[in-house]
């Protein structure tokens, strides 16, 4: 029989590149049967039992019938933290080689339903304290009797209040006076405009 090898190609838009290594027949046929087992195991994921311990496990197998339920690739799960999960490959169970499916809640000990840490930060939200100190507090509360005020610092700590403001506190009101001619405005305050034309 002649060889058999497979060039796996990819279209790079303009034309089709080759993609190496070249895969031959006897990579693809040394394949085969990894695959039919992982897609066995992936499949038996639905068909799943679920025990206490191994020992559980072997006590079920043990009852005449019990194996003649399972098909190759079924997954065993045990709830026991410390021991493997199991898969059946027709004869007899063996680990799971993918990462043990914990069935118990999560503590601050140990990842389960969720993660460990997950479960430290969520059980801290539950004890969160708003802080007091000065520049902490809210807002004080609003309503008619403060409408138009604004907020005011106190001279202590934490000590805002809605208020007026004063003149001496934002200044006295004033208009600028613009004027243009020959002749000066009279009685020119501090802050006047006068665009003289003599010059």
């Amino acid at each position: 029989m002649p060889e058999i090898n497979m060039q796996i190609k990819n279209h790079n838009g303009t034309e089709w590149e080759k993609l190496n290594p070249k895969t031959t027949k006897e990579q693809v046929q040394g394949l085969t049967s990894d695959l039919e087992t992982i897609q066995a195991i992936a499949e038996g994921a639905s068909r799943a039992r679920v025990f206490d311990t191994t020992a559980a496990l072997d006590a079920w197998l043990a009852v005449t019938g019990n194996k003649a339920e399972l098909r190759v690739g079924d997954n065993f799960y045990t709830r026991a933290t410390a021991e493997a999960d199991y898969w059946w490959d027709g004869a007899a169970r063996q680990p799971l080689s993918t990462e043990k499916v914990i069935l118990e809640n999560a503590s601050a000990q140990n990842a389960g339903l969720m993660s460990s840490e997950d479960f430290t930060k969520l059980a801290g939200l539950s004890n969160y304290t708003h802080p007091t100190g000065d520049g902490n507090q809210h807002v004080p509360a609003t309503g008619t009797g403060n409408d138009g005020k604004v907020l005011k610092a106190g001279a202590t700590a934490g000590s805002a209040a809605w208020g007026g403001l004063t003149a001496d506190e934002v200044g006295a009101a004033r208009s600028t006076i613009l004027t243009v001619g020959l002749v000066p405005p009279s009685n020119p305050q501090n802050g006047d405009v006068w665009f003289d034309y003599n010059n």
